[in-house]
């Protein structure tokens, strides 16, 4: 009868030394905190191949502990997801969730018709050639373009005409063409060399076109 009064008690300790010890887990494990100390790579770039995860601080009762990312996002799908890091100090763990945004953060690309830099003669109108704008989500843009600035063709000097497109996540492209607007050549004036062009229109004829040349 005493022997199993004694297993009986043996046990209850055992169990209560196992709650004491599983609480004991369990409120050191809360202990732990994480601090995201890079906010600004909690947007990730959709498709990114470069993508650096946020750096992160584990912390137990103002200790240092360890952490590390076990648990990565899906970069081929853009929205809010959930990245898994888990901190350590002795035999205290804990896993902690980071949001990240996946998003589309490519802006459109934006193609000049003509050349970046252009000019032309005082006294004559600027003729707007236009760009076109592709976007790795939303292709074609070039009806989204807006064009700013305007060139004086009577008063010299350099002008800027800007070219800025946005996509449907908000990224940006804008370029900008130089238009300068110059003086007319100076006419040639007597006793200066010049350049005169001789062509023939009649021809080829085998019997007058060798003896023209």
């Amino acid at each position: 009868m005493k022997l199993k009064k004694n297993i009986v008690i043996a046990l209850v300790v055992i169990l209560v030394l196992l709650l004491l010890f599983l609480l004991f887990l369990i409120l050191g494990n809360n202990l732990l905190s994480l601090k995201v100390l890079n906010n600004e790579a909690l947007e990730a770039p959709y498709l990114g191949e470069n993508y650096e995860y946020p750096e992160i601080e584990c912390s137990f009762l103002g200790l240092k502990a360890s952490g590390e990312l076990t648990k990565k996002i899906d970069l081929n799908s853009m929205g809010e997801q959930e990245a898994e890091y888990t901190c350590k100090k002795a035999i205290f763990k804990k896993t902690f969730k980071v949001k990240i945004l996946v998003k589309d953060k490519e802006p459109p690309k934006i193609t000049l018709n003509g050349n970046l830099e252009t000019s032309v003669y005082i006294g004559r109108n600027y003729v707007e050639k236009g760009a076109k704008a592709e976007d790795n989500m939303d292709g074609d843009l070039s009806d989204s373009i807006q064009i700013s600035g305007t060139v004086d063709g009577n008063t010299i000097g350099s002008y800027e005409i800007k070219y800025s497109v946005t996509d449907k996540s908000g990224n940006e492209a804008v370029v900008t063409r130089t238009v300068k607007v110059t003086e007319r050549p100076s006419d040639l004036s007597c006793g200066e060399k010049g350049v005169i062009y001789l062509t023939f229109d009649d021809g080829p004829n085998n019997t007058y076109t060798p003896i023209i040349l």
